[in-house]
């Protein structure tokens, strides 16, 4: 359980970090766009659908780490004040649930969005870039089995730490080593 849950934590840091990296990337583009429209008098027609898609890319990838990290943004305003044992058993019951129905749901209808774009030759309307666009639609169904791969992760990462509560030392000590 702890092999599986470390190795799907190593496959989406990796794919984390490259990702960050679209943060530079963003801010990249975004100062070309000014440095052009100020200096020169000239819009970057592509430059507004890059920054768009490079964001779109940060959330649908990036955000598989977050949730296999256990990182995200939930509200806790009763959660918190359960024990372990019952919010392990929330998370995965009533959590996992929630998070099928919604990926089903992504996935079905992104691969299909992105399947269209693709047969259609789909290019961005609100520019003259000919970018082919299913690529970027493609990310949904993509991230969304990410997100997924980082549930079980956090998941299997939970219920060992509640198992082997001897290893919630370690985990502390590299929060404090790592931040």
């Amino acid at each position: 359980m702890k092999a599986l849950s470390n190795l799907i934590g190593r496959v989406l840091e990796a794919i984390g970090k490259v990702v960050s990296l679209s943060v530079l990337a963003i801010t990249a583009v975004i100062l070309l766009e000014i440095g052009s429209r100020m200096m020169l008098g000239v819009s970057l027609p592509w430059a507004h659908d890059v920054a768009v898609w490079l964001m779109c890319a940060l959330i649908m990838l990036g955000g598989a780490w977050t949730l296999g990290t256990g990182k995200f943004v939930r509200v806790d305003a009763l959660y918190a004040g359960f024990s372990h044992k019952t919010r392990l058993l929330i998370d995965t019951f009533v959590t996992t649930a929630l998070l099928l129905a919604l990926s089903f749901v992504l996935i079905k209808h992104g691969y299909t969005f992105a399947e269209r774009a693709f047969i259609a030759g789909e290019r961005p309307v609100s520019s003259n870039w000919a970018a082919p666009v299913w690529l970027f639609k493609a990310l949904v169904p993509a991230g969304t089995s990410l997100m997924l791969l980082g549930w079980l992760g956090y998941l299997l990462n939970e219920w060992h730490l509640f198992l082997h509560p001897e290893d919630q030392q370690d985990v502390e000590e590299e929060i404090q080593i790592h931040g």
